[in-house]
């Protein structure tokens, strides 16, 4: 099935940004409940902070990189280059900082922890918004700046448990110009309700074909990661 519509990867933007907004995934942990009635709202200011260290963690270390350049020229352009990088992770910690803050002004100040029954989740995802059946595939092609963006999307039969819950494990992987730049495993779960929950991800990122980070990575259950219940994947 081909498509030239990006519509997979735009619901799981949003999904990401809803799960790190609810729960502080993206830092391992989140904040008590004793530290005040707005919760989400300093669990998103926290996140924030961590965002912006991080971006200029790598700012420093990419100008300590470029300092023992010997060619002037390419240290000039690896400094523009690690300027630009830096601007880049800025802007992002910004646009995730307002995804986290439209999800708190969704759900209340309060903190997110839901409980997960494994006896309230069924073995396939059903939702006429998902319907990730085993075996299914999409493709999606895309021209931008950069070049031609193509996605493949399958739900493979392969399964797995977490946290005592049967997930279907989908493979998204994207290549830019031929080039292979992402290969991600998502886990799902449908509730007997019919919502569909985001159980985590290993989300390998390339770079010239070689692996570059895993940066994205997560469980829920480790390290104080939480579940998330996509809003766009509610039947209700």
């Amino acid at each position: 099935m081909i498509s030239t519509r990006n519509d997979w990867r735009e619901e799981r933007a949003v999904l990401l940004a809803i799960a790190c907004a609810l729960i502080g995934l993206c830092s391992g942990g989140v904040l008590a409940a004793d530290e005040g009635p707005n919760i989400c709202g300093k669990t998103t200011g926290q996140l924030l902070k961590a965002c912006r260290l991080e971006a200029r963690d790598d700012y420093r270390v990419g100008t300590a990189i470029c300092l023992n350049l010997s060619d002037g020229r390419v240290a000039k352009a690896c400094m523009r280059a690690t300027r630009k990088a830096r601007s880049e992770a800025l802007a992002e910690c910004r646009d995730v900082r307002e995804a986290r803050d439209e999800v708190c002004a969704e759900l209340g100040p309060g903190p997110y922890d839901p409980v997960i029954d494994p006896a309230n989740f069924v073995s396939e995802i059903t939702n006429p918004y998902a319907p990730f059946r085993p075996g299914t595939w999409w493709e999606y092609r895309k021209q931008g700046e950069e070049g031609l963006e193509r996605i493949r999307v399958e739900v493979l039969k392969k399964r797995r448990e977490i946290l005592g819950v049967g997930v279907t494990t989908i493979r998204d992987r994207v290549w830019l110009d031929g080039a292979l730049i992402e290969d991600t495993i998502d886990w799902l779960a449908e509730d007997r309700a019919g919502n569909v929950w985001y159980f985590g991800e290993i989300s390998k990122n390339f770079e010239r074909g070689l692996l570059a980070s895993l940066d994205g990575s997560w469980e829920a259950g480790k390290d104080g990661a939480k579940r998330a219940s996509g809003s766009r994947w509610h039947r209700r």
